[in-house]
């Protein structure tokens, strides 16, 4: 009896680590009903040490408009101005274009809208550092690669 339940517990447990990241995070989340009606206001993001942003939409939106500038400052034909510039021009739409921060952790699928928020600001912190080192002439792999496809 007790290998059984053993067993039960550990396909519990083994399906709940192959599950989604979004899955896994908001099975923990504690909730209550917003006023409004539009998504349950959140009062913790059950991960250690992430907190909840309360106006995270509106974060987010101002961070990736602050991560599109900065990556202006890298020469147009890098590869990698190319890849964050796409993506954050997807997100900052998919933000734009919803209300509800459920739909956006949905859409985007990469968690939930507070580790959005902490990717940006590390993308946001990257970026001039990037641009030093593209502008000392640092040789960067993905630019060689394209240069080959292009040839």
């Amino acid at each position: 009896m007790l290998r059984k339940a053993a067993a039960a517990t550990f396909g519990a447990i083994r399906a709940h680590h192959h599950a989604p990241r979004s899955m896994m995070a908001r099975s923990a989340l504690a909730f209550s009903t917003d006023v409004t009606g539009k998504d349950p206001v959140k009062e913790t993001t059950g991960l250690t040490g992430l907190d909840v942003v309360p106006n995270a939409r509106r974060v987010l939106s101002s961070l990736y408009g602050a991560i599109l500038e900065e990556a202006a400052r890298i020469p147009s034909e890098n590869a990698y101005r190319d890849d964050i510039e796409r993506l954050t021009k997807y997100r900052l739409s998919v933000v734009e274009s919803t209300e509800s921060i459920s739909a956006i952790e949905a859409e985007i699928n990469d968690g939930q809208i507070e580790e959005l928020v902490a990717s940006a600001e590390a993308e946001l912190e990257l970026l001039p550092r990037f641009a030093g080192w593209v502008g000392e002439g640092a040789p960067l792999e993905a630019d060689a690669d394209r240069k080959q496809i292009r040839q």
